[in-house]
């Protein structure tokens, strides 16, 4: 059985994504991440250490949207206990090798993530 694996990256110098939403090149041979240069040049190690990297959960949102590590999802219809709509980021968890809970077949949607969107995670809904 084979399953895939993607990855996206987050620079924090430029404020942009490499990878599945971004035409810019990027591969994971050694982490070696190409922007703006043909496949024979080599990112220097500075601009790797400026990047996030990020890998899909092998799920889609309600919305058919990928959902990937760092992504905030909202359930519309479940509340919380200040009866907001319910939030969550997504992580990997050590303790349960696996990504953080949440039920494919709730409605969860991406709403953004936490590089571009930060204030999403401190305002109310």
């Amino acid at each position: 059985m084979s399953r895939n694996i993607k990855f996206r990256a987050w620079d924090k110098k430029r404020n942009e994504w490499y990878g599945e939403s971004n035409p810019n090149i990027l591969t994971f041979v050694g982490f070696a991440i190409f922007g703006e240069c043909t496949l024979l040049c080599t990112p220097k190690m500075d601009d790797l250490m400026d990047m996030e990297i990020t890998q899909w959960t092998g799920r889609a949102d309600k919305n058919g949207v990928n959902i990937y590590e760092g992504d905030i999802l909202r359930h519309d219809s479940l509340r919380g206990v200040d009866n907001q709509p319910i939030q969550l980021v997504i992580a990997w968890d050590d303790k349960r090798s696996g990504w953080s809970d949440f039920s494919p077949k709730v409605e969860f949607f991406v709403i953004g993530n936490i590089f571009e969107n930060p204030n999403l995670l401190s305002e109310k809904a």
